[in-house]
């Protein structure tokens, strides 16, 4: 739950600084899908290395607090991945948007 929090007070600083000061340029409003779908990447990558390295196998005949160990390590990996996906779609759909908008423009 704390991990949770804790990326949103992290990224809250950004995203008021974006609705401040808003985008200015026209080439990064035209990079944003490609840096979005570059970030859900990042994260899909970080929940499967932060699964292998920290969170791993069950163990076989855990004791509760174990067991309560590994449920909160797969929760943030559940977290890591939805959201990486999310993101990951978010930019395909905008990279999408953007190439039928563009093309229609030209005709």
């Amino acid at each position: 739950m704390f991990g949770k929090l804790f990326l949103a007070i992290d990224s809250a600083p950004l995203v008021l600084w974006i609705l401040v000061n808003g985008i200015k340029s026209r080439s990064t409003m035209r990079r944003l899908p490609l840096w979005l779908v570059f970030f859900g990447l990042l994260l899909l990558g970080a929940a499967f290395v932060y699964d292998v390295l920290f969170v791993g196998l069950p163990y076989q005949d855990p004791t509760p607090a174990l067991l309560a160990d590994y449920q909160s390590g797969r929760e943030r990996v559940y977290f890591l991945g939805w959201s990486g996906a999310a993101i990951l779609v978010l930019g395909v759909i905008g990279g999408i948007a953007r190439l039928v908008t563009r093309k229609r423009k030209g005709q």
